[in-house]
């Protein structure tokens, strides 16, 4: 495909320059939230957990989300009463976090919410 002078060549997740975990995240009740992964290049296993109302983490089974080399993107719900955040906590945590219009964590907000994490090298 060609954009004026530009040629976009096929690109993988391999040879982009970072390791990539590209997923959706569904949530509900008290429920650990769930994923569907469609990309990890990490080679690392992946876990969720729930801590309390509108906070909820995902585990890697490796040391892999480096400090300063980690980046974490989120889309929130369509909604704009809600929103969602995630963040890097340490080497094998991101957490995630839901909030209703009144800026309280809140459950039932995740529904196939797309994240995706950078690692760069």
């Amino acid at each position: 495909m060609s954009f004026g002078q530009y040629k976009i060549q096929g690109t993988t997740a391999q040879n982009l320059g970072y390791d990539v975990i590209s997923l959706n995240v569904t949530q509900t009740s008290t429920n650990a939230p769930t994923g569907t992964v469609f990309t990890n290049t990490t080679g690392a296993s992946l876990s969720f957990g729930y801590d309390f109302a509108g906070t909820y983490y995902m585990t890697a089974d490796a040391e892999i989300f480096t400090n300063n080399k980690t980046q974490v993107f989120i889309n929130s719900n369509p909604s704009f009463e809600t929103r969602a955040v995630a963040y890097r906590g340490n080497t094998t945590v991101i957490y995630i976090e839901s909030y209703n219009a009144s800026n309280t964590p809140t459950n039932n907000i995740l529904d196939r919410t797309p994240i995706e994490i950078r690692i760069y090298p």
